[in-house]
């Protein structure tokens, strides 16, 4: 695999959150590096959740997107996703009906990190099964160099994403660099999905999808088994097929 290959980034972070970049400076930025396709995911827990204008904000935010959109052309398509919190007991940050309303979801964890390993391993599963997530951010959780990542029975988890078809992402922030190259190894082996991301929170990242294309590549990965080296019809028919 290369750099090359990769088509589209899907997630990354903007002022709506905790970037440092606007929903355009991304998609310029993104379309000078190469990419095709770039998925805004802003976190669900800086969206308005505790005083529940989180509705509201995705209403502007995917209108901001369109005009964004409508100002750049076709150079370069934009979704609107939104990366997830999942919960202690597995459930989502975000309600069903909102996350249906949106083009892509990611699901991750961030909270509760001190749990159990089976109870984060069952956790995860509970979220790979809710038919609206479409990848799962640096599953592990780990951040480094502080935390090492959550103890999870990987097998099940390798298992699960192949029978839910959700992607697991090697997130190339250099902060979570997860999946890392043992794991996405063994991953390839039960015929998951990958998506191999930036993690953009700050303008350099968008630079950092070498480092997911390294682990990739060591890991031995295919490109037709990233789906960001889809075309563009290709991944919206996966998205849509999953509730998108």
């Amino acid at each position: 695999m290369r750099v090359a290959d990769l088509r589209a980034d899907l997630h990354t972070h903007t002022v709506w959150s905790d970037g440092e970049l606007t929903i355009e400076q991304i998609a310029r930025q993104s379309r000078r590096l190469g990419r095709q396709i770039i998925a805004i995911t802003d976190h669900s827990c800086l969206m308005g959740v505790r005083d529940n204008t989180f509705r509201q904000r995705l209403k502007a935010q995917r209108e901001e997107i369109n005009a964004v959109q409508e100002r750049i052309g076709d150079s370069i398509y934009l979704l609107h996703g939104a990366e997830v919190d999942i919960l202690a007991d597995g459930t989502l940050e975000f309600p069903d009906d909102v996350l249906a309303e949106l083009d892509i979801v990611v699901a991750s964890l961030h909270t509760e990190l001190d749990q159990p390993g089976a109870l984060m391993t069952e956790r995860l599963l509970r979220a790979m099964h809710n038919p609206h997530v479409d990848i799962i951010a640096h599953p592990s959780g780990r951040i480094l160099p502080y935390f090492k990542g959550a103890e999870l029975d990987w097998e099940l988890v390798f298992e699960t994403a192949r029978k839910t078809g959700v992607a697991l992402e090697i997130d190339s922030n250099p902060d979570h660099l997860d999946l890392d190259e043992e794991h996405a190894r063994l991953a390839a082996q039960y015929g998951v999905l990958f998506s191999v991301d930036s993690d953009t929170h700050r303008a350099h990242h968008l630079r950092c999808l070498r480092l997911g294309v390294r682990i990739a590549r060591r890991a031995e990965l295919r490109p037709d088994d990233v789906i960001n080296t889809w075309s563009l019809e290709r991944l919206l028919v996966w998205l849509r097929s999953r509730g998108a």
